[in-house]
């Protein structure tokens, strides 16, 4: 969850066990930038309201099955393109969106979010 080391006046990294202890931690540090990964997670950030942008990689294989990226959420959620790139080597394709806020709840505003295992 931590960006950087833990802070000198605190060797100890902090564990949290919700996106509401996250939340208040990350204000208490001021955190500016915050990469947040894995399915779960960042599906109870985008409940949330606390992801502002995301970046999908696209790799050159085609899948038969499996999990849906995002899996179910609440709202549709309007992304508009940043920017992209791609990498001649692996083939991937990287695409960069804004995140807007779905309307009828303010970013930050908090829900409650099921299934959290970690």
């Amino acid at each position: 969850m931590c960006s950087a080391p833990p802070s000198p006046r605190n060797d100890k990294t902090p564990v949290v066990r919700s996106v509401h202890e996250a939340h208040q931690l990350l204000e208490a540090e001021r955190a500016a930038r915050v990469y947040v990964d894995g399915g779960r997670t960042i599906q109870a950030f985008l409940a949330a309201g606390l992801i502002d942008e995301i970046t999908v990689s696209i790799a050159p294989v085609l899948l038969g099955r499996g999990r849906r990226l995002f899996g179910d959420l609440d709202n549709d959620v309007l992304l508009t393109l940043r920017g992209h790139h791609s990498t001649h080597d692996d083939g991937l394709l990287r695409a960069t969106y804004d995140v807007h806020t779905p309307v009828g709840r303010k970013a930050g505003q908090e829900k409650t979010v099921e299934g959290m295992g970690r």
